[in-house]
C-alpha cells in the first residue's frame, strides 16, 4: 500500500507541475495546449521570408523541433544579405534570464556573421562555458535552419555519448553503489566531492523546478538531458526499494557541498526541536507559496533562482552566488541548512516519499 500511495503521490506531483508548465508556456511536451485535442494542422506559413530590402529572414521556430535549452526552446531569426549572414537574432523564449543574458553577452550569436550559409553550416562554434545547454540549443537552431535554407537534409541527431554525459552517468552509478556498500567514511566523502566537482561545477547537472517544468512543457531531448533524466529516474525509483531521499542525500551537488563544509567543524549549533518543527513548516510553505503564485500565472521567474544555479557560476546572478556562499558558510555551523529549511525541489521530492527506508 505504501508503494501504491507513493506512485499516486508522484502522479499528483507531476500533474501539479504540469499545470505550472501549461500556465508558463501554454504547451505540453512541445505541443501547444490549443492543439492537444485537435487534428494536426499543417503549418502553411513559410519559415523563409524575403524582406522589403531584398534580404532573407529565416525563422528557426518553424523548422527546428524538439531542441531545448535549460528552460525551453531558443528559436532565432537568421538574416541573410547578399548571400551572407548579416545577423542572428534571438526570438522570445522561456530560457532562464541569467543564462540568456550570459549567452548574448558572450557574442555567440555573432559567430556566424559574414559567412555564407554553406560555410556557416561547417563552421565549428564552441559552446559557452557556464551556459552549455542554452548555447548548444542556439547552435542547433542556427545549424538546422541553415541546412533547411540550403535544402540540405537537417541533421536532427545529437550525440548523447559526450565525455560529460559518460562521466556524469558514472558518478550517478557510483552514488548508488556507494550508498549500499559504504554509507560513511572516505567513500562517502569521495562521492560527495564527485557530486560537487563533476555534477555541479563541471557539468551543471542537477534537478530543479525550472528543469522539470521545462521538460513537461517542451519534452526531453535525451542527448542533452541524459544525466539529469537519469538523476530524476533514480530519485523516483530508489525510494521504491527503501532508499528514501536518495537523490538529496547521495547526488545533489548543493547538498553535497554543504555536507562537506559541515565536516570541517564537528560541533554544530543546537537548534531547539520546536524551532526545527517551525522551520520545516516554513520550507513546506515556501514550496506551496511558490506553486500557488505560478498556478495564478505570475512569478514564474522565481523558480529560476533556486541556488543550484550557483554551480554554473559564470552565468549565475550575483545574488544567487552570494546566497549560495552564505548557506555553504552557514552549513559549517548548521547541518545542511538549505536542504533542511529552504529547498523547494527537495521538499517536492520529500512530499512524494511515503515508503519506509531500510
Amino acid at each position: 500500500m505504501d508503494k501504491l500511495r507513493y506512485i499516486l503521490n508522484i502522479a499528483i506531483i507531476a500533474l501539479l507541475l504540469l499545470t505550472v508548465a501549461v500556465q508558463r508556456n501554454e504547451k505540453v511536451l512541445g505541443t501547444p495546449v490549443d492543439q492537444l485535442f485537435k487534428p494536426a494542422i499543417e503549418d502553411t506559413l513559410s519559415p523563409i521570408t524575403e524582406l522589403e530590402n531584398g534580404s532573407i529572414r529565416i525563422n528557426s521556430a518553424r523548422i527546428v523541433k524538439g531542441v531545448s535549452g535549460y528552460g525551453g526552446p531558443t528559436p532565432v531569426h537568421i538574416f541573410i544579405e547578399e548571400g551572407k549572414i548579416s545577423k542572428v537574432e534571438a526570438l522570445p523564449n522561456s530560457e532562464t534570464p541569467d543564462f540568456m543574458d550570459y549567452v548574448l553577452e558572450s557574442g555567440l550569436l555573432s559567430s556566424w556573421d559574414g559567412l555564407t550559409p554553406e560555410k556557416a553550416i561547417e563552421h565549428k562554434v564552441d559552446a559557452v562555458s557556464g551556459a552549455t545547454l542554452s548555447s548548444e540549443s542556439f547552435k542547433t537552431n542556427v545549424n538546422q535552419a541553415l541546412q533547411f535554407y540550403t535544402q540540405a537534409t537537417p541533421s536532427t541527431s545529437t550525440n548523447p555519448f559526450t565525455l560529460k554525459n559518460i562521466i556524469g552517468i558514472l558518478v550517478v552509478i557510483a552514488g548508488i553503489v556507494v550508498s549500499y556498500v559504504a554509507k560513511k567514511g572516505k567513500w562517502r566523502n569521495i562521492q560527495l566531492a564527485l557530486n560537487v566537482i563533476v555534477l555541479g561545477f563541471w557539468c551543471g547537472y542537477f534537478l530543479s523546478l525550472s528543469l522539470l517544468v521545462n521538460w513537461l512543457s517542451n519534452g526531453v531531448n535525451l542527448a542533452v538531458a541524459m544525466v539529469p533524466l537519469t538523476l530524476l529516474v533514480v530519485a523516483i525509483v530508489l525510494p521504491l526499494v527503501g532508499k528514501k531521499g536518495h537523490y538529496c542525500a547521495w547526488h545533489c551537488p548543493l547538498g553535497s557541498i554543504q555536507e562537506l563544509a559541515g565536516k570541517t567543524r564537528k560541533q554544530k549549533l543546537k537548534i531547539p526541536v520546536r524551532w526545527l518543527k517551525y522551520l520545516n513548516y516554513v520550507r513546506e510553505g515556501l514550496l506551496l507559496g511558490l506553486l500557488l503564485i505560478m498556478w495564478l500565472g505570475v512569478g514564474f521567474s522565481i523558480m529560476d533562482y533556486e541556488l543550484f544555479a550557483a554551480f554554473i557560476f559564470q552565468s549565475a546572478s550575483t545574488g544567487i552566488l552570494i546566497a549560495a556562499l552564505a548557506f555553504v558558510v552557514l552549513s559549517i555551523f548548521v547541518t545542511r541548512p538549505y536542504c533542511r529549511f529552504v529547498c523547494p525541489t527537495g521538499t517536492l521530492l520529500q512530499f512524494s516519499t511515503t515508503t519506509k527506508s531500510n
